[in-house]
């Protein structure tokens, strides 16, 4: 099963060259849209990274004069996808190497789903997340077939195969798997939802909880990789 990643980012420093390597040995294709707005070195890092993966990558770009038009980027990232699946990869989106490994399982597994769930960690600082996360389960990988669209405006759009819509608590094709990403959202210096249109839809942080043991190693690799890269 081929699987192609798809990512649109504005500004997505310090995490975006991160997040990219992590996925790029685990994908068989990477569809990027760069912000022509970006202002902190992401069109930078999005060039060096595609220099460095031609084969792999597919580079486009985005200049919508209103933020909910990216609802229209995210179809096209669509049609010129050629994998089985989709791996549906925010700017901020940071998969751990064994993560990327179990999710390569599941689809060799040739389970018969539309897509698959996962319930990301998001990151409050290097020694806890957000508890209140622990119920939200996101549609990340889906299968690339006739019929699959986006609807709604940006950033409330949805997931659909026909009429039904890619969601877990709704849609029995759609399977919760419990394997760990982690989300970045809070300790990235910029984004799309920096505009004032979008202020709305900002999260407040909720209560903190430390990192299961096991799952520190990874969240010390992305604060290492952000020194590095300041």
């Amino acid at each position: 099963m081929k699987i192609t990643s798809n990512t649109i980012v504005r500004d997505g420093m310090p995490f975006i060259d991160l997040v990219l390597r992590q996925v790029e040995p685990f994908v068989d294709e990477m569809v990027i849209t760069l912000s022509m707005k970006s202002k902190d070195g992401t069109s930078s890092a999005i060039n060096r990274f595609v220099n460095e993966f031609p084969v792999k990558t597919k580079l486009y770009y985005e200049d919508v004069e209103v933020l909910s038009l990216l609802t229209y980027v995210r179809q096209n990232q669509l049609e010129v996808s050629n994998g089985d699946w989709i791996l549906f990869l925010d700017d901020d989106d940071f998969w751990p190497e064994e993560s990327l490994k179990k999710l390569r399982k599941l689809l060799n597994s040739n389970e018969d789903v539309d897509g698959y769930s996962f319930r990301p960690y998001q990151v409050i600082d290097e020694y806890s997340y957000d508890t209140t996360w622990n119920n939200k389960y996101f549609t990340k990988l889906f299968k690339n077939q006739e019929g699959v669209c986006y609807r709604g405006w940006w950033p409330r759009d949805v997931i659909y195969k026909g009429k039904d819509l890619l969601y877990w608590k709704t849609n029995k094709r759609v399977k919760n798997v419990d394997i760990p990403f982690f989300h970045l959202s809070n300790i990235k210096s910029g984004s799309f939802r920096d505009s004032n249109w979008d202020g709305k839809y900002k999260c407040e942080i909720g209560k903190g909880k430390r990192y299961p043991e096991e799952y520190q190693i990874y969240v010390d690799k992305i604060y290492e990789y952000a020194r590095r890269n300041k």
